[in-house]
């Protein structure tokens, strides 16, 4: 392998201050800063290719990226290494360039074991998110989090987080496991299912998703396995359904275990739909616990109701309840069914008592004014 860093710190320093730095260029080594080792061609679709406004697709040529990834070596921010014979090489982002990006990472040593894992690992962080690696965390960004004495478990080869905020392990398969390492790889993150998502992580910047996640001590929604071969994928599988049925006699351990197992040839993103469930269920129970206080609300106007007809039948004398029914009856004609006549005979006890109240009221009104006629001719 041989590193093209030809050119000296000072040099570098010079060229930068040639160069002119564009937002793409900090979006480029950005992308290659946090995943450690891309090649031209996930640079050209991550930020040289896109669609315009009308819905065209917009491209450059290799040449034109090429050209421009050489200024940038040439910079001093990336450096670009060939592999093996044929290869195009890999480019890795320097110390420099991860500051210019604002990332608080150390350039990667190229590891001949991780090669190929690593870049296809970014194949597939570029295919779940349309090219863009919106909503993508990166496990260089989850282990450069990770400090002496830590434990969040198993790091994923990446976090893929939706629009509400619901939060998935990405793992990708190449080499394979044997099926007792999947037994373990499921129980582990079956251990870090989150059973709720934060009511404002809808909002939150990536950053704050992974201080949440190391803050949970590395809580997630679930998790997706892509394998490249299909023996591997039933093996997954399979060590996953044991962990269910382990974890199913207690109920709540099998609540909110959500995993997949796909096809990384034709990636489809993790089945997000945590979140709309989670707002539903809230707008459901919010619902049922509204009806609930009307529901309370009726029954309290009900046996309030119920008290002032029972105080107005007790008001009243038999002959006068006697009076009220007759009238009733006679009001509405012969024999009416309960639904009918029951209420009017409530509304009209109702009123006989309050009628009564009101005549006797005015009598005692009148005896008071009598006597203090009375006592007044007296003095």
């Amino acid at each position: 392998m041989v590193d093209r860093e030809k050119m000296s710190s000072r040099s570098d320093s010079k060229v930068r201050k040639r160069l002119k730095i564009q937002p793409r260029d900090r979006r480029v080594v950005w992308f290659v800063g946090v995943h450690g080792i891309v090649t031209m061609l996930h640079i050209k679709q991550f930020a040289f290719e896109s669609f315009t406004d009308d819905g065209f697709w917009e491209s450059v040529s290799d040449q034109a990226v090429y050209r421009r990834l050489k200024k940038l070596c040439d910079a001093g921010l990336l450096v670009h290494t060939r592999t093996w014979h044929g290869d195009h090489g890999i480019y890795r982002a320097t110390r420099s360039g991860l500051a210019m990006a604002d990332l608080d990472l150390d350039p990667v040593r190229l590891d001949k074991r991780d090669y190929e894992h690593d870049l296809r690992v970014v194949d597939l962080a570029l295919a779940l998110t349309d090219y863009t690696c919106e909503g993508w965390i990166p496990e260089r960004l989850i282990r450069s989090r990770i400090k002496p004495g830590m434990s969040i478990g198993r790091a994923p080869d990446g976090l893929m987080v939706g629009s509400g905020g619901e939060r998935w392990a990405i793992e990708l398969e190449v080499s394979g496991k044997e099926s007792q390492r999947y037994y373990e790889a499921c129980d582990k993150y079956a251990e870090r299912h989150r059973v709720r998502i934060p009511e404002d992580s809808d909002g939150w910047e990536l950053e704050d998703h992974l201080d949440d996640y190391f803050e949970s001590k590395g809580e997630i929604d679930g998790v997706v396995w892509y394998f490249f071969s299909d023996r591997k994928r039933r093996r997954a599988l399979a060590a996953a359904k044991k962990v269910f049925q382990e974890r199913a006699e207690e109920h709540y351990l099998t609540d909110h275990l959500h995993f997949g197992f796909q096809d990384a040839n034709h990636p489809e993103p993790p089945p997000f739909g945590k979140w709309e469930k989670q707002l539903e269920a809230e707008r459901r129970a919010a619902s049922e616990r509204q009806a609930e206080e009307e529901e309370k609300q009726r029954r309290g106007a009900k046996e309030k109701e119920d008290a002032k007809y029972r105080e107005a039948e007790n008001y009243l004398t038999e002959r006068e309840r006697e009076h009220v029914r007759d009238s009733v009856m006679q009001k509405l004609g012969g024999a009416p069914p309960a639904w009918l006549y029951e209420p009017t005979l409530r509304e009209a006890t109702m009123e006989a008592a309050s009628a009564k109240r009101e005549r006797e009221e005015n009598r005692r009104h009148r005896k008071d004014a009598v006597k203090d006629w009375v006592l007044g001719r007296r003095i």
